[in-house]
Formats: C-alpha cells, structure tokens, sequence
C-alpha cells in the first residue's frame, strides 16, 4: 500500500526563494564594490573638441563663424578605464542643421563618442549654438565701366570696349541680393590713342557701396577705350626755326624746347589740308657764344587756323665751343717750394705739353701764357717724383705733360759755421 505524498508548504518555498535572492544580491553587491575599488567611475572633461556643422544641403553657410568659438567641453562620467582608453581625438561635436533656414538659429550640440564607449553620463557645454545661416546663390550682373580723367585737349574719348559684357556674382544670399551693379574705373590721362588695359571689377550696392563677402567672376576684364581727335582740333608738331650762324669755334650742341606739340584749332577743311608741323618764329644764332633760352611764337600760314595751345615756345639752344688739341714742345719746368737749405736738381728740365680746350683759346695761347711747375713743398732731402702741374692762360679742359713724373733731387745746402773768438 503506497504512502501518502507529502505537500511543501508555500511559505517556506517563499521562504527560501527570499533566502536564494539576498544571497544572489549579497554576491552581486560584494561584486560590484569589487569592481568599483579596482576600476572606480570617474569623471573627465574634454575641452576645445572642435563643433562639426553637418547639413545635408551644400549650399548652406554659416554667417557668423568667424565672429564665434566654434568649440565646446564634453563631460564624460564612466569608469576609469574607458577614460583611459577613450582618445580625445575621437570625441566629437556635432551641430546638426538639417531642416533650418535662413535666419538666426540656437542649435543644440551632441556629443558623439565611439561605438565601443559606454557610459553613465555625457554632457556638452554649451548645450547650444547661436548660429546664423544663409544660402549660396549666384547672379549674373551686367560689367559697367567708368571712364575717369580725359585725354589730351583736343581729343576725346568713345565708349569703351569691354572683353566680356556679364560677370557672375556668387556667395551667401543676403549679401548677392545687395548687388545692383558690377562696376569698374579706367583712368585716361593725357592720353593720345587708344587704351587697352586689364580693369579690377567690384560689386556695389545701389548706393555705390563696394559689397564685400562675395566672389566675381571674373575678377578683371579687359577695356579698350578708343582715342580719337575732336572735331576741330588737331594735334601738330613744333620745330624751331633756327637761322645765322655760330662765332667760329663754337658749336650747337642740342636744342631742348617745349611743348613739342600743340593743339590749333579753327574749319576742319582748314585742319584737314595744313601740314603736321609748324614753325617757330625765327631765332637769330648771330654772335651766340653761350647757351641762351628765347622765348618766341608759332607761325601758321592758315590765317584761319589759331594756336589753341603753345602760343609760346621756350626754345634753349645749348652752345659749347669747339674742342681742339694743340701741342707745345720744351716747355720750361719751374720747381716751387724749396726748403731752407736745400737746392733742387731737376732731371728734366724742358717738357712737351699737348693741350686741349675751347678752340679761340686754345688757338691764341702762347707758351709764354703757359707754366709748368712742380711744388716740393715740405720735401726734405733726397730724390722724389712729382707730377708737374700745368697753368694756362685761359680756360682749358685738360693738359697731358710728357713725361708725366719728374725726378726731383733736394740737396743740402753747406752754410759757413762761424769760429767762436777767445776772451
């Protein structure tokens, strides 16, 4: 006969199910302050972690990036060893600005860490951005060119002549929409034919303020400004009319005057049919031994043709006398500055001299107007080489002496030494 079965209460299951779960948790805490004591929670602060602005869109900018610190702190709570192996440099930012549109924005920064990490706590500061964001947009704008100066009188510039006619302006929005105008300046001075010259272009606003922050292209055209004369205005050149003839012995070096051309005016079947060059009113050569300046007129045979410019011409006629080389042969040598009691001895007494200057003065020198001294002064005795010195009577421009260095003996002088008496 079988024995009846014996039931287990449920309270002491309870009971050792209570026992089971203290003891479980008794072990995991033991564990985890185990764990703790060798590998701790910790907190680091990773600072200067540089903010990645990420959109979708190409074509958004960032306005105010370079005004500010595109950089945050991110505050990392975990254990001691993920810290340790954590490396700053895969600790990011990131400012996401999908879905905003132009304006001004507070953007909320993530930390983002790498997949491997966990942690108990991560933070950004500052939690948010100010950012203000535009779009990239680009304008064809028409190349304007502004003439400034004039040319010379009596021609005038014509419209200029531009390589490329439109100029793409590109950059953020706000700052394109201020563009009315791509415009730039070629200065004409004095100038006589046609200009061609590479133009730097700028944008400017319908104010004519230059709009910085945004790209041309190009950045510089090429201008050709067409010069031609006025109607009724021409451009000659002047020569001066120089008559008679120099003294002998002087010659016209150059002639220098001013202006070289002038601008006439009057019909233009007049202007038409004149020659290209005027003259001067006479200027008299007669007896002129030096440089003179003269001031004098034009002569236009067209009576009906008048000098709009250069009524007056000042013409100098640079005059030099005419060089010539003349030779003198044994020329006496003179010695100067002897000392006391010394007496020079010359190895060369007679030299040979070729001269050279104006030509009315060299031709009326005479040696009798000529010397040829050689200075000891301050030369004691012995026997020294000295170049010979020339003089003339007149203005010369150069002597050659044969020979050039003389041989000069100082010698002493014996005086009579007085015999004292007795008393």
């Amino acid at each position: 006969m079988r024995s009846p079965s014996r039931r287990i209460p449920w309270s002491d299951i309870a009971r050792q199910l209570g026992l089971i779960a203290v003891s479980f948790l008794l072990a995991l805490w033991v564990w985890v302050a185990a764990v703790q004591q060798e590998n701790p929670i910790e907190t680091r602060v990773f600072d200067e972690v540089p903010i990645d602005f990420t959109a979708r869109a190409d074509n958004v900018v960032i306005l105010n990036l370079d005004e500010m610190n595109p950089v945050a702190e991110v505050i990392v709570r975990t254990q001691r060893s993920v810290l340790r192996d954590l490396d700053p440099r895969d600790v990011r930012v990131v400012a996401n600005l999908d879905g905003l549109g132009r304006g001004v924005h507070q953007v909320d920064l993530e930390p983002v860490l790498p997949g491997w990490v966990r942690v108990l706590d991560v933070k950004v500061r500052p939690a948010q951005i100010t950012v203000e964001l535009d779009v990239l947009i680009e304008s064809r704008i028409p190349i304007s060119i502004e003439i400034g100066g004039a040319p010379a009188l009596g021609y005038e510039a014509q419209e200029p002549q531009i390589e490329t006619q439109v100029a793409i302006v590109s950059g953020p929005a706000s700052l394109v929409e201020q563009v009315s105008e791509v415009r730039g300046t070629l200065l004409i001075n004095g100038e006589r034919t046609t200009v061609m010259r590479e133009v730097s272009l700028h944008a400017r606003d319908e104010d004519g303020h230059t709009v910085s922050g945004v790209e041309l292209s190009p950045r510089t055209v090429s201008v050709t400004v067409p010069i031609e004369p006025r109607e009724g205005y021409r451009e000659v050149y002047v020569v001066p009319d120089l008559r008679g003839e120099l003294p002998e012995g002087y010659s016209r070096v150059r002639v220098e005057y001013s202006p070289q051309s002038i601008i006439v005016g009057g019909p233009q079947d007049a202007l038409d049919n004149m020659a290209g060059v005027v003259n001067t009113e006479p200027i008299d050569l007669t007896g002129h031994t030096e440089t003179f300046v003269s001031q004098v007129g034009v002569v236009i045979p067209d009576p009906r043709v008048f000098p709009y410019t250069g009524q007056t011409i000042e013409v100098r006629v640079v005059i030099e006398p005419v060089l010539i080389t003349r030779a003198f042969d044994e020329i006496p040598v003179e010695v100067e500055g002897v000392g006391p009691n010394l007496q020079a001895r010359l190895a060369v007494e007679e030299v040979n001299l070729l001269i050279t200057g104006p030509q009315p003065v060299v031709e009326d020198l005479t040696e009798d107007g000529i010397r040829v001294v050689v200075a000891v002064s301050g030369l004691g005795p012995g026997v020294h080489q000295v170049r010979p010195r020339v003089y003339a009577r007149g203005a010369i421009q150069e002597a050659d002496v044969l020979p050039e260095v003389i041989d000069v003996e100082l010698l002493l002088v014996a005086t009579d030494t007085p015999v004292p008496t007795q008393t």
